[in-house]
């Protein structure tokens, strides 16, 4: 049988954002929307209204789906840069 890790693979994307409200929360949405499961986030204090935030999540069909889902974070408003950093 497939264990559930076999299936699910991991991605940290890094991402910069403007320092405003509701930011954060739009990109956990859009992960959630996407059957991602939120694992980490790392965000540090933001530097001239510009956050700098990684995060690690878990994914189904990941080779399908992260493509399409680096695009939607990158058109939220807010979202300066989205890109994925490391995967296994």
């Amino acid at each position: 049988a497939t264990s559930e890790i076999d299936r699910d693979r991991l991605v940290t994307i890094e991402l910069t954002l403007d320092d405003i409200a509701g930011v954060l929360s739009r990109i956990l949405n859009t992960l959630a929307e996407n059957r991602a499961s939120v694992l980490t986030i790392n965000q540090n204090i933001p530097i001239n209204d510009i956050a700098n935030i990684t995060i690690t999540f878990k994914m189904e069909n990941i080779d399908e789906n992260l493509e399409k889902v680096i695009e939607v974070l990158k058109k939220l408003d807010g979202v300066n840069k989205a890109r994925v950093i490391a995967m296994n």
